[in-house]
């Protein structure tokens, strides 16, 4: 039996827009920031299956109302739970009502038997409406009701959807499209592989039209064998899609391109045996691994050949010994300095926090904020939301990459450098070195011009990357270029040292290192072409889906 529990209502503009409630010291929300929107467009969703809808839990008394509203009385309600209806409302404002029948007293196995003999008597199977929040409250309550419920119900929609997947040699893919930047990429990848795919556009949606309704109809139509996104585009916080992926039986890919972990703290139901998380980190495949994800696979980033190769474009003018690619990071730490509201403890100790990180190879900001700082960590406990303890997280590792990439930058300017990124990098490097500041140059039509037109092109890994190799250590060698990056395990697993890709081991080496290559030219192309080859043989976007896809398959077919 769950532990006691006590619930808070949360208002904005003198409306009801979110409940929190408090067990076993533990703070969930029925719906987090969507709010009542979001349990509208879940009921929505739900009530494209005709039936007798029957809530499994009546939330913030949105998604009944659109019930009611819609026409698809009369409704039931499962709801026992007294501190969160006193907090709601949704007791009085439903229980009287003739179209809604409200179930609070008895077991399972009562409710279950009024729930049918009420079937029975208005003639039409049951739908269970199950909003998330319930399920993970009480699961064997409200749990089990969905479980019982679901045998008759799943005789419609979600039978049709219970056919088996990954039967041919190439899965059907539905892609949650986004414009990140490898989703260009990977639909490029999926056209080459010949693999079907279906792209249902998070951007071009019109505006108003009902994203479960709309999804629930594309996978209907075209029975994907599982969906696929980049960085958990289309995923709501509060479990949603999770949960009806679970419902279908229909597994999920994402593919994380930035700290997963750090990215699915705010994530309900992230540990979905429904979903396969893939990182480009493989010291973040080890976290999530360890803090119990079911399915976890370390996808590293790759190249697109067809953009990134010897015959790119040249750019008229361009000739450079030496060039840098990336932001200073400045405007990341302003950004999340401004919308963090941190207390001021916080603001004075972020930088002491990013300079001592930069020196600790294990890689985790809180467990370094703890160690290091504990003062810090106290702090960032004590603040009330999930989303600003993550985001004082990031703003460290925003601030270690904007030191790192500094003092990377100070020891490449003897070659007098091109450094394309932001216009920050002009007040931030030193005025009395010769260097080119070229601005942002656009991804696909710039840089592998850039790549062919740099005798060394220079990369240091991001600190919120850590170890895991970054997008210019695949795009440089495809083009043709040679590259010099910062010593990471990672990268040394996927590239011979010194003959397909050339390091060094911290700022200090960069100014010897790069003057020494750029003086051997005959080394710089060999590596080059030996980087080159390797990168065509076994580190594509293609080759990535491959072994996505051969994931997928192991775990669910």
């Amino acid at each position: 039996m769950p532990g006691s529990r006590d619930a808070t209502p949360l208002f904005q503009d003198g409306r009801l827009t979110d409940v929190a409630v408090h067990q076993d010291g533990k703070t969930r929300h029925l719906w987090g920031r969507g709010g009542p929107e979001a349990e509208r467009a879940f009921v929505r969703a739900a009530l494209a299956t005709p039936g007798l809808p029957v809530f499994l839990g009546s939330g913030l008394g949105a998604g009944v109302e659109a019930a009611l509203a819609e026409g698809r009385a009369p409704v039931a309600v499962v709801d026992r739970e007294a501190p969160i209806l006193t907090a709601t409302g949704c007791r009085e404002r439903f229980a009287a009502d003739p179209r809604v029948l409200w179930l609070d007293q008895g077991g399972p196995s009562d409710i279950l038997e009024r729930l049918r003999a009420w079937g029975r008597d208005n003639g039409a199977p049951l739908l269970p409406v199950a909003p998330p929040f319930y399920q993970r409250l009480d699961r064997a309550f409200y749990g089990g009701l969905l479980q019982a419920l679901e045998r008759p119900a799943e005789g419609g929609f979600f039978a049709r959807m219970a056919y088996a997947k990954f039967r041919n040699a190439l899965p059907r893919v539905l892609v949650l499209g986004s414009r990140y930047f490898i989703m260009g990429e990977a639909l490029n990848a999926l056209t080459a592989l010949g693999a079907p795919f279906r792209l249902f556009d998070l951007h071009s949606r019109r505006e108003g039209s009902d994203y479960g309704r709309d999804l629930l109809t594309a996978i209907a139509e075209f029975r994907p064998d599982m969906l696929f996104t980049v960085n958990h585009f289309g995923f709501d916080r509060g479990g949603t899609l999770a949960g009806l992926l679970e419902r279908l039986r229909l597994p999920a890919a994402s593919w994380f391109v930035d700290n997963a972990a750090l990215n699915l703290a705010l994530f309900e139901q992230a540990r979905s045996p429904w979903i396969l998380v893939c990182t480009h980190d493989a010291d973040d495949a080890e976290r999530l691994e360890a803090e119990g994800f079911p399915h976890v696979l370390h996808l590293p980033l790759a190249t697109d050949p067809g953009i990134f190769h010897p015959s790119a474009p040249r750019r008229p003018g361009w000739d450079f010994d030496a060039s840098f690619v990336g932001d200073s990071k400045a405007v990341l730490v302003g950004e999340r300095l401004k919308t963090g509201r941190f207390p001021r403890p916080l603001l004075r100790g972020y930088r002491r926090a990013a300079a001592s990180f930069l020196e600790d190879p294990d890689g985790d900001v809180q467990r370094h904020l703890k160690i290091r700082h504990p003062d810090l960590a106290a702090q960032v406990a004590a603040l009330p939301e999930a989303e600003r303890r993550s985001w004082y997280e990031s703003l460290v590792l925003r601030e270690a990459g904007r030191l790192y990439r500094f003092r990377c930058l100070e020891g490449l300017l003897p070659l007098h450098p091109a450094v394309a990124g932001d216009r920050h990098w002009r007040r931030a490097l030193r005025r009395d070195r010769e260097w080119t500041w070229l601005g942002r140059l656009d991804y696909y039509a710039d840089l592998p011009a850039l790549y062919l037109a740099s005798r060394v092109n220079f990369n240091c890994t991001s600190t919120q990357m850590r170890g895991a190799p970054n997008q210019r250590i695949f795009d440089v060698p495809a083009c043709g270029g040679f590259l010099l990056t910062d010593q990471r395990e990672q990268v040394a697993a996927l590239f011979e040292p010194e003959r397909e890709v050339a390091f060094f081991r911290e700022p200090g080496e960069i100014g010897e290192a790069a003057g020494r290559w750029l003086a051997d030219e005959p080394g710089r192309l060999r590596l080059a072409q030996a980087a080159r080859e390797r990168v065509l043989a076994e580190h594509t976007y293609a080759h990535r889906l491959r072994t996505l896809f051969a994931a997928m398959r192991r775990a669910f077919a």
